[in-house]
Parts: structure tokens; C-alpha cells; sequence
């Protein structure tokens, strides 16, 4: 004899659905703006590191040389700091929206504590869930 499905398990199943299919998608768009940045990243480095070597190609002078390639260098170096500036950016960004997707306090402060309170709430919640399967699939009568 089959069980009946309890409502509570019911609301349970989709409101974790609903929360599941929240996360992919915002971890599809993360990825997504992750992927857009890092191409446009490369072929701007690309386009510039052309640019460079012509530039060197055409220098005369071995102190003209030095020069321009100390620049490239300093260049370089402050192109990869902004380019880490803005993935902490995206990345703090997909934080905030998967905290505030849950309910909980976007404040930097607070993100601690509620991605702690959010791990032992979805293991609870897991085990919930693996409880009352197992009890859904469970025949009737005596347990060993």
C-alpha cells in the first residue's frame, strides 16, 4: 500500500525546488558574466601585447627599447590589478544576490553568520528530506 504524500513534505519539495533553480540560474549568470569578462579581458591584452611588439620592433635605440618595455610592465601591472579589481567586483555582486535570493543580510558583517546559519539549515534540511523519503519508501510493520 502506498503512502499519501504529507502537504508539509509537498511545500517542503518546492519550496527547495524553487530555492534550487534560483541558485542554478544565478550561477549560470555568474559564470556567464565571468566567461564575457575574461574574453574581453584576453582580447584586449592580446590586442595590446600586438600593439607592444610593434612598437618595439620599430625602436631604434637599445635605451628606447628599455624604456618602452618598463612602461609595458608598469602598464601590464596595472591592467591585471583592475581586472582583479573587477572579478572581486562581479564575484562580491553574485554574493550579495545569492544572500539576498535566501533572505538573508547582504552586509559583509553578516555574511559570515549567514552563510554559516545556511549550511547548518540546508543539512538540517537535507536530513529532513532523507528522513521523510525514507519513510515515504518504507514498507509498514516492524523495523530491524
Amino acid at each position: 500500500m502506498a503512502k499519501k504524500i504529507s502537504p508539509d513534505f509537498n511545500d517542503y519539495s518546492e519550496k527547495g525546488l524553487d530555492s534550487a533553480l534560483k541558485l542554478a540560474q544565478l550561477s549560470f549568470e555568474h559564470s556567464q558574466r565571468l566567461l564575457e569578462h575574461q574574453i574581453s579581458a584576453q582580447r584586449s591584452f592580446f590586442e595590446q601585447g600586438i600593439k607592444q611588439l610593434q612598437d618595439l620592433g620599430e625602436a631604434k635605440e637599445p635605451g628606447e627599447v628599455l624604456r618602452l618595455q618598463s612602461s609595458y610592465v608598469q602598464q601590464n601591472v596595472q591592467r591585471n590589478l583592475a581586472m582583479a579589481q573587477e572579478l572581486a567586483a562581479i564575484n562580491q555582486q553574485f554574493q550579495s544576490e545569492v544572500l539576498k535570493s535566501l533572505g538573508l543580510p547582504v552586509q559583509p558583517k553578516e555574511a559570515v553568520a549567514a552563510m554559516e546559519k545556511l549550511s547548518r539549515d540546508v543539512r538540517e534540511g537535507m536530513e529532513e528530506f532523507a528522513k521523510r523519503t525514507m519513510d515515504l519508501f518504507t514498507p509498514p510493520g516492524p523495523r530491524s
